[in-house]
């Protein structure tokens, strides 16, 4: 298991984040297809579509203990604490967006 510690405040950082869930596949090599968990749209005949949405991170990792390029890794993030009522208004918004971009009078 790797982490950043007191001793260790670098050994994992993040490069990219992209803010928002994406159905993009960047190689069919991440899809069930290679053996992987990311289940491809099995209406898109490329195999570069996700059937359901993904938040890709890239991530940098400090190689002290020799891993090799292709190893399978699991990262756990902590995320802010916030209250149920903050997803709720949260959701409520997204519907009313999503029901002023369906109705020209809105």
């Amino acid at each position: 298991m790797i982490k950043n510690d007191d001793k260790h405040p670098d050994r994992v950082q993040i490069v990219r984040w992209h803010p928002g869930a994406t159905q993009d596949a960047r190689s069919s090599a991440i899809t069930s297809h290679a053996g992987e968990e990311g289940v491809p749209d099995p209406s898109d005949k490329s195999g570069r579509k996700l059937a359901t949405a993904e938040f890709p991170v890239i991530v940098a990792v400090k190689n002290d203990d020799g891993y090799v390029p292709g190893q399978r890794a699991y990262l756990r993030f902590q995320m802010q604490k916030r209250p149920l009522m903050h997803e709720w208004v949260r959701r409520f918004r997204q519907l009313i967006q999503s029901h002023n971009a369906q109705n020209k009078w809105f």
